[in-house]
């Protein structure tokens, strides 16, 4: 199942925040980079993330994605890094999720 496979592959080290590819992308231009950064439930540190709570509202959450996609791109970015990354990132909504045991959001990136 798609749960087993997230939780052997991705979900088995106790990083906090993970980031991946999306191994299964939306039908974007050749030119946005569709990532995923999983929250991690064996990270004891998650555990004041409930599924109702929005991530989406707390600067604390940003800047992860922020300094995520930036130690992943560096070697691609210049110095001004907030000038060269543009991205966005939402979670789907709970009856849009293909994988909803465990929180993910998606990111797409811009690759200018």
């Amino acid at each position: 199942s798609n749960t087993e496979y997230i939780k052997q592959t991705i979900l088995k080290t106790d990083e906090q925040y993970i980031l991946t590819k999306n191994d299964f992308q939306y039908d974007l231009s050749q030119n946005v980079a569709h990532m995923l950064i999983w929250i991690n439930p064996n990270n004891s540190n998650n555990n004041w993330i409930t599924s109702s709570l929005d991530l989406n509202k707390l600067d604390h959450f940003q800047k992860i994605i922020y300094d995520k996609l930036t130690a992943k791109f560096k070697s691609k970015l210049n110095t001004n890094v907030e000038k060269d990354i543009k991205y966005i990132y939402f979670e789907n909504e709970e009856k849009n999720r293909s994988i909803p045991e465990f929180r993910h959001f998606h990111i797409f990136i811009l690759n200018s």
